[in-house]
């Protein structure tokens, strides 16, 4: 983790769940994300998921099946031309990626 918070790296945005996703995010469960091709810091991307919806923010995985869902969805829309996500070993490409509770839209 970059407590400092100067490391760039990709990124995971997440609305709570809802509904309906907005135009630019795609329900995976109960919840709707949003994909992105750039790196930053930890800050900016914060902010950056907060400009896509208003209750936008950087995911936080917290249980095995949003883990398991997640990856699922990555390695089903990455593009492995553009990197990897994270620093996992297996590949993962995506850069952002964006959570947001529909209902809260």
């Amino acid at each position: 983790m970059d407590k400092a918070r100067h490391i760039e790296l990709p990124v995971l945005c997440e609305l709570p769940p809802r509904a309906k996703c907005p135009a630019q995010f795609t329900a995976v469960g109960d919840t709707c994300y949003h994909l992105g091709y750039s790196s930053t810091t930890w800050d900016l991307a914060q902010d950056y998921c907060h400009s896509l919806a208003p209750n936008g923010k950087l995911v936080e995985l917290e249980t095995l099946e949003e883990i398991y869902s997640v990856t699922d969805f990555l390695n089903e829309n990455s593009d492995p031309d553009r990197g990897r996500w994270g620093a996992w070993e297996k590949s993962v490409s995506l850069f952002e990626l964006c959570e947001a509770d529909p209902a809260e839209l």
